[in-house]
Formats: C-alpha cells, sequence, structure tokens
C-alpha cells in the first residue's frame, strides 16, 4: 500500500520572509552545535572524574543532574515510593 501525503503548504514568495526563515535555520544550527559541544564537554568532564575518583560515571551524572535540577527531596521521595511499591508487591520487607 503507498501512502501520498497530501498535505499542502504554502511556500513564502515574499524574499523578507524567506530571509527571515533561512537566518533562524542558520541560528538554530549554530544552537545545535554549541549544545553538541557542552555535551562532549559533560561526556569528558565525567569520564575523567570517573577515572580519578573510581566513581561509576552514571552516579555522577545522576549526581549532578539532582544538583543542577534542586529536586533532591522529589528524588528521594520518589525512590523511597518506589522501595514501598515493589515491598508491597513482592512481598518483602526490610525487617
Amino acid at each position: 500500500m503507498t501512502t501520498v501525503n497530501t498535505k499542502q503548504i504554502n511556500l513564502p514568495s515574499d524574499p523578507a520572509i524567506r530571509k527571515q526563515i533561512q537566518d533562524a535555520i542558520e541560528e538554530a544550527s549554530n544552537s545545535f552545535l554549541r549544545v553538541e559541544g557542552e555535551k562532549d564537554f559533560q561526556k569528558n568532564l565525567f569520564t575523567e572524574l570517573s577515572e580519578k575518583t573510581e566513581l561509576p560515571k552514571g552516579y555522577l551524572k545522576q549526581l549532578a543532574n539532582l544538583y543542577h535540577q534542586q529536586n533532591y527531596a522529589t528524588f528521594q521521595a520518589d525512590k523511597d515510593n518506589v522501595s514501598d511499591l515493589y515491598e508491597t508487591i513482592f512481598n518483602t520487607s526490610k525487617e
């Protein structure tokens, strides 16, 4: 079965509008490059820190996210809730 896209778009004919779109797309592309650079920086930071401290990268990333989002209390409450739910569902206890 062949699917045909029947949605039509109005292509901009105004040169000013086309230039505005082009400039915005170029700026978005520049933003993507900055984000990629920051992701590379973070990856290298956590790799080096993990090697120096012998702590898993995943824990270091999670710690950084908790610090950045300032949501440790919510994280702890969610963790406790999941633990309680697990103990209830699988009939285990801390006793």
